[in-house]
């Protein structure tokens, strides 16, 4: 009975963990996660006094097995109407491996 009992907790463990516990995460938290974190920096020396834009694409999961959205740098540049990259950033929030968002954050013009 212990090894049974012993083996359901690990499947329902790696069940919980799914793809919602997953992804760019430096720091990994077992009940709730947040942060924000640079991607990729693509400065340029023509950016230097222009006008910035914004722009945003989310992406969620739910139990790691439903994930929705689009969260490409490409949905964040047309959110933001964006052509030129300056820096791409990353949010990325997760409680209990249960629900999860990803945002990826365009900055530019």
């Amino acid at each position: 009975m212990n090894k049974l009992l012993a083996s359901a907790l690990v499947v329902a463990a790696l069940c919980v963990t799914g793809c919602a516990g997953m992804g760019q995460r430096p720091v990994p938290g077992g009940l709730y996660s947040e942060y924000k974190a640079p991607a990729e920096d693509y400065t340029t020396e023509t950016m230097a006094g222009a006008s910035v834009k914004t722009g945003r694409a989310m992406c969620k999961s739910i139990l790691g097995w439903v994930p929705l959205g689009d969260c490409s740098i490409e949905a964040a540049k047309k959110a933001g109407g964006i052509s030129k990259v300056a820096f791409v950033d990353n949010e990325y929030e997760n409680i209990l491996g249960v629900w999860a968002t990803y945002t990826t954050k365009v900055v530019g013009q």
